[in-house]
């Protein structure tokens, strides 16, 4: 699943069996993602809590703890987010 330039008002939440979750410069005001196999990839535009975990991948996200929610979940697979520049 892609989504490039999305921008949603409210809350987003992404569920996926099977695949990745890539996104660029997106942004909601609360993101919640859960993957079971996939990797979460990509950039979003607005500072976020983040709250990210995977049993068999890595994990990297902004250390931040203003702004809304980011809960990413993957139960294999890798999970890399950054703010777009």
């Amino acid at each position: 699943m892609e989504l490039d330039k999305v921008n949603v008002s409210g809350d987003a939440t992404i569920k996926t069996t099977t695949g990745d979750v890539e996104l660029e410069d997106f942004d909601a005001a609360n993101i919640y993602i859960k993957v079971t196999s996939g990797n979460v990839v990509g950039t979003i535009l607005s500072s976020k809590n983040f709250n990210a975990a995977s049993i068999t991948g890595d994990v990297k996200v902004p250390q931040t703890t203003e702004g809304g929610i980011c809960e990413i979940k993957a139960t294999t697979g890798n999970i890399n987010i950054q703010y777009s520049k």
